[in-house]
């Protein structure tokens, strides 16, 4: 009887590491993209829905991030395996750049 090697995982995961990664690199992104133009939108400084469903997306992204480096054997642009350092520098990159964007999107409400 064979044992399942570590590219055996990575194959029968294919799909699962796949759909993540085009979450963390490409939907997710689409997603806070869209809720940050409603945010901008929108009259007054009360939180809304759109508020909620940015910040769930920006948790989820970084899940995936996370979900695709420890249990799908996830890379770098480079094609390098990626480590929980890559992990840390993607989550602290998408929260100051979701933080930022999100009050962007808030003040512009104050301009129009």
């Amino acid at each position: 009887m064979n044992k399942p090697s570590a590219s055996d995982s990575s194959e029968s995961s294919g799909f699962a590491g796949f759909v993540l990664r085009l979450f963390w690199m490409a939907f997710g992104n689409i997603v806070l993209f869209l809720m940050l133009i409603y945010m901008g939108r929108k009259e007054g400084l009360g939180l809304t829905a759109h508020d909620a469903v940015f910040w769930a997306v920006a948790a989820a992204m970084v899940l995936a991030r996370y979900l695709d480096i420890t249990r799908f054997q996830g890379s770098t642009s480079y094609g390098e395996p990626a480590t929980v350092r890559d992990f840390r520098k993607y989550a602290l990159l998408l929260a100051l750049a979701s933080l930022s964007l999100w009050a962007a999107a808030h003040g512009a409400t104050l301009i129009y």
